[in-house]
């Protein structure tokens, strides 16, 4: 049991007197000073409040709220004393929010508009009031095991905008903050690198603040266990009811970089160089030069389509995660239409290259094209030569990560089915390397009976399947269905 939970609990509004409650409206700012601190002594005394005024408290959490923005708006102020408070301020603020949030689903708007507050001040021109949100920002996320989704959306944009801030002192902030995020995110964090840019001072700066996030984080936690988890009596580790800090007790979050990214219309990032490919005039919008593309990837000449192609493959390769739009439905298409119909393993193999990238950023939004992308691979896998088998190798994979197998089970099927042995090799491969990523629970029984009862119809596929299991035995074995079905 910590220190705070053997405390003996106070109501320090009933021992707060009623006329220093009455002079918090005083118009002598010496009376309301008094008051509050009167009130601030009172508390500091206290450390842990009665719950039975919980009606009271509601009130002080609905001007807790309140004022927040004015918190916000003082942070730029230069004097070190008001800068003090101001921190200590946000810092309580902070906690207080996010610890009640973790126990009670209802607060999460009001998380919600915390940070969105936030991200207004962030904007705004005064470098000290930036300075210091970066700051508070940075020790924030250092105390913390996890952060909200929605906060880490919304703030780490503005952050990386503020690195190229005029002040130097906003910069630097701006890189601590990063730095801290860095600790509670690990390797997802790499989402965000491309968006930061190459300049090594300020990689430097955000992996120093990482990494100084990260001891004073080891500092803290060794801190509290040597303490027996008591911790400071002004800490919210434990609450009321004898519940731990939700900070502590969950393992930081391991965000799919995905996620993190917010989509972007490829169209707004068209080089307007791209123009010259048409043979027609400049019409003057970004999503025309994809119809200029798209007219280029039908051209008579094969370097032509294939100069396209890559084109595209450059935009795709830019951008993380792609916002799906109906010009953007006709680029696949197109793509899907040149890598079934092009005699040229040049062209094909660009196509199925750029199908690859954009089902990876698309996911889901690509789930439409996987059944005809994939029975157009298991024909194509028919050819021998390494260029273009690699590609629809890499395609097929990434196209299956978009949509359930039930789904896509009859191109799986088909592909068993082909006439030609290196196809059915291959789609057989395929189901290997599928598999061997998935186990029971995360991959659905049906289409597994569906692949299973296809593959048992084609006797001279045998040969690859005994080879497949002799090499994966322990990986089939996890679907009995599959096994038994086969054996």
């Amino acid at each position: 049991m910590s220190g705070w939970e053997s405390l003996r609990e106070v109501d320090v509004m009933s021992l707060w007197p009623p006329e220093q409650r009455k002079n918090i409206e005083s118009t002598k700012w010496q009376e309301r000073k008094e008051s509050l601190e009167n009130l601030l002594s009172l508390i500091k005394k206290n450390p842990k409040l009665s719950s039975s005024s919980m009606v009271i408290y509601g009130e002080l959490m609905d001007n807790l709220k309140k004022i927040w923005s004015v918190v916000l708006d003082k942070a730029k102020d230069k004097k070190a004393s008001v800068r003090t408070a101001v921190d200590e301020a946000l810092d309580a603020l902070s906690d207080t929010f996010l610890f009640y949030q973790k126990l009670l689903d209802f607060l999460q708007g009001d998380v919600d508009r915390l940070c969105k507050d936030l991200c207004e001040h962030l904007l705004k021109p005064n470098p000290q009031s930036k300075q210091c949100i970066c700051s508070f920002l940075y020790r924030l996320f250092k105390r913390q095991q996890t952060v909200p989704l929605y906060s880490i959306k919304t703030i780490i944009p503005i952050l990386i905008k503020l690195t190229e801030d005029g002040d130097q002192t906003v910069r630097d902030g701006a890189c601590s903050a990063l730095g801290s995020v860095k600790r509670l995110l690990g390797k997802s964090f790499e989402a965000y690198v491309q968006l930061i840019g190459t300049e090594k001072s300020k990689l430097d700066r955000i992996e120093y603040y990482y990494l100084l996030a990260q001891r004073e984080w080891e500092e803290e936690i060794s801190s509290r266990t040597v303490m027996g988890g008591a911790g400071d009596s002004n800490s919210t580790d434990a609450n009321s009811n004898g519940q731990s800090d939700p900070r502590t007790d969950n393992v930081a979050a391991d965000y799919d970089p995905w996620i993190l990214m917010e989509p972007v219309d490829i169209s707004v990032k068209i080089n307007p160089k791209w123009e010259e490919m048409a043979s027609f005039g400049n019409i003057g919008h970004p999503v025309y030069y994809l119809f200029r593309i798209i007219f280029q990837v039908n051209s008579k000449k094969w370097q032509e389509r294939r100069e396209a192609v890559e084109i595209l493959i450059t935009l795709f390769e830019s951008t993380a995660r792609v916002y799906f739009t109906p010009i953007l439905a006709e680029v696949i298409e197109s793509l899907i239409k040149v890598l079934d119909k092009d005699v040229n393993i040049n062209v094909s193999s660009c196509a199925a290259k750029a199908l690859a990238r954009l089902a990876i950023r698309l996911r889901t939004d690509f789930a439409s094209s996987v059944v005809k992308v994939l029975v157009i691979c298991f024909d194509k896998l028919k050819e021998r030569k390494t260029l273009l088998r690699n590609e629809l190798i890499e395609l097929a994979d990434a196209a299956a990560t978009t949509l359930s197998l039930t789904e896509y089970a009859d191109a799986v099927v088909i592909g068993m089915q082909s006439k030609n042995p290196q196809s059915r090799a291959q789609t057989a491969y395929f189901i290997a390397r599928l598999f061997s990523k998935h186990n029971t629970s995360t991959v659905p029984v049906e289409g597994v009976n569906h692949i299973s009862s296809g593959l048992v119809k084609v006797n001279k596929a045998f040969k690859t399947l005994k080879y497949l299991l002799n090499k994966y035995p322990v990986k089939y074995r996890e679907f009995p269905i599959f096994y038994v079905n086969i054996v």
